[in-house]
């Protein structure tokens, strides 16, 4: 089954949070720190980017001995 949401390119913090396991308390805590992903605020709506999103989940990734070339 298709979500409606999983393709779309702008998603509220109850979206994250659930195609991304992330508490909305910890999204707002970021915005408030000034860090995590980036987001835009319209008409007191918070929004977040995929792309962006995406990018900062997969900016700092743990290596593993097997995916270390050699």
């Amino acid at each position: 089954m298709s979500d409606k949401n999983s393709d779309a390119r702008v998603l509220t913090p109850e979206v994250v949070t659930r195609l991304y396991s992330i508490p909305k308390g910890s999204l707002a805590n970021w915005r408030t720190q000034g860090i995590g992903p980036k987001w835009y605020k319209r008409n007191r709506r918070i929004f977040y980017r995929k792309e962006d999103l995406e990018s900062w989940l997969f900016s700092e990734p743990h290596l593993t001995t097997d995916s270390i070339e050699r």
